[in-house]
């Protein structure tokens, strides 16, 4: 039997009746993303830019062996030496990391990291300082300092300040100004086999960032104390790098005086390229693939103050972090840093007036890693753009859209951002959010600022509103029929 002409156009009305069903509802779904929330972002999600630098700190299989000479010589370079300036040209620019050159030592089930060389190392104390934690005036110093709370971290137990052994917590530091500032306290036991503390690396064990771009080196000779200024006002489990070099040391000495050279076999040579009479009042660096400069400014003379800086080559660069330097007889080690694998290194005092220079050399990188499961006072959320900040200082233009990135742990990517007015600056903010801050930039700006949640990044790129979604789905999904 033949269908009727009624059946076809009750099929025809079904057919259009689902269509406006589902249309609807895609309007509804529209219109509530429209007006939700503007900034959202999870305390959780793996950033994926991140994931590169956590697999070289942390990933055993990463790890990639020290180079040597003989693959990697040094670059050749050029000196200049200009009126008050030493211009140092190289070619080509080796600047390649450092991260995968660190054997990784994990902590085992009761928190303990043992070397090879018989040295136990356990994360013994942690402490939090924010910027809220002094009371800020016109009266208050410009760099104010503070005993720092230290809590047992496996505990969450108050360390007593009471007793001898822990003479160390009653020392105080300086309270930062642009985010929490984190301490750890590193116990060595065992062998006491001889070793240089580095520098700490903290990243969020979840999102897997790294949260410090500025941290101390340790100066103790014993048990590690360190600093990292952490990235975000949230609470994250963290997992912690602290960088050493270790092993039986060489010791090399060279005189001081432009062109000694010291060599250790294959491993590393260090060139003493010229000394500054005065000491250097800045520096400057600069390179790409192609090659690289870097310019000593000399310092003018002051009587009463001696100081000499000793311009290194060191090669391969991995030997800025192995290599202590005694000027003398001086039973202090300066570690030499840099770029490019040029140094300088700074003399002072009697120190400056060293006529020998003494290289002990570690032979190899490791780190130690430690798992912190939460960080003492901080709070958890569930959208970073609505963390509590109790007090920030922002000094510069640039550093007010970082201030928010950082504490969401987002990007930013801007076609045109707008430099606020340096008149503006220092500005200080108290109980305050991101939210509250892109509103701010809005309203000193002018400028409507957006959020990529697939991209996670901070946009002043307008994305597609309700409409132009509308219109974009309707051209996809239009019935052919449909004139």
């Amino acid at each position: 039997m033949s269908e009727t002409p009624s059946s076809h156009r009750r099929a025809l009305w079904l057919t259009i009746g689902l269509f406006a069903l589902v249309a609807g509802a895609l309007l509804f779904l529209l219109t509530f993303l429209e007006t939700r929330t503007r900034f959202e972002v999870s305390p959780a999600e793996k950033r994926p830019w991140a994931e590169a630098t956590w697999r070289k700190r942390f990933d055993p299989a990463a790890h990639l062996s020290l180079p040597k000479l003989s693959s990697s010589p040094p670059p050749t370079l050029t000196i200049t030496k200009k009126k008050n300036e030493l211009e140092i040209v190289g070619s080509p620019g080796h600047n390649d990391t450092l991260d995968a050159y660190h054997e990784i030592f994990e902590a085992d089930p009761s928190g303990v990291v043992t070397l090879p060389d018989g040295n136990r190392l356990e994360l013994a104390a942690v402490a939090l300082m924010l910027p809220s934690d002094i009371e800020r005036n016109e009266d208050t110093p410009r760099y104010p300092r503070l005993r720092p709370e230290w809590i047992d971290p496996r505990t969450g137990d108050p360390i007593p300040t009471d007793l001898p052994e822990n003479e160390w917590a009653r020392r105080e530091d300086q309270v930062p100004d642009h985010g929490p500032r984190l301490f750890l306290r590193v116990r060595r036991t065992g062998s006491q086999a001889p070793l240089r503390w580095l520098a700490p690396q903290v990243h969020d064990d979840r999102t897997l960032r790294n949260l410090g771009s500025t941290a101390s080196y340790s100066s103790s000779l014993s048990d590690g104390q360190f600093w990292v200024d952490l990235e975000q006002w949230h609470q994250a489990p963290l997992r912690i790098g602290i960088q050493l070099a270790f092993g039986n040391p060489e010791e090399k000495a060279i005189p001081a005086k432009k062109g000694s050279l010291a060599t250790f076999g294959d491993d590393a040579s260090f060139e003493l390229l010229d000394i500054l009479p005065h000491g250097h009042g800045g520096s400057s660096w600069g390179g790409n693939s192609g090659g690289f400069t870097t310019t000593f400014r000399e310092s003018k003379p002051r009587p009463g103050h001696p100081e000499r800086t000793f311009v290194f080559q060191v090669w391969p660069r991995s030997n800025h972090f192995l290599t202590e330097i005694f000027p003398s007889e001086s039973e202090r080690g300066r570690l030499l840093t840099g770029n490019f694998g040029i140094s300088g290194m700074e003399l002072r005092g009697e120190e400056a007036a060293a006529r020998e220079l003494r290289l002990l050399r570690y032979p190899r990188l490791g780190r130690a890693v430690f798992e912190l499961s939460s960080v003492p006072r901080l709070p958890e959320v569930a959208n970073l753009f609505e963390v509590p900040i109790p007090w920030i200082r922002i000094d510069y233009s640039s550093q007010f859209a970082r201030a928010i990135t950082d504490t969401t742990g987002t990007q930013r990517r801007f076609r045109d951002y707008q430099q606020l007015p340096e008149s503006l600056f220092p500005m200080e903010f108290a109980n305050i959010t991101p939210a509250e801050l892109i509103a701010e930039y809005e309203r000193l700006t002018g400028e409507r600022l957006y959020f990529n949640e697939n991209t996670l990044e901070l946009t002043d790129e307008r994305p597609p509103g309700l409409s132009e979604r509308w219109k974009d789905w309707w051209k996809k999904h239009r019935p052919g029929w449909f004139p």
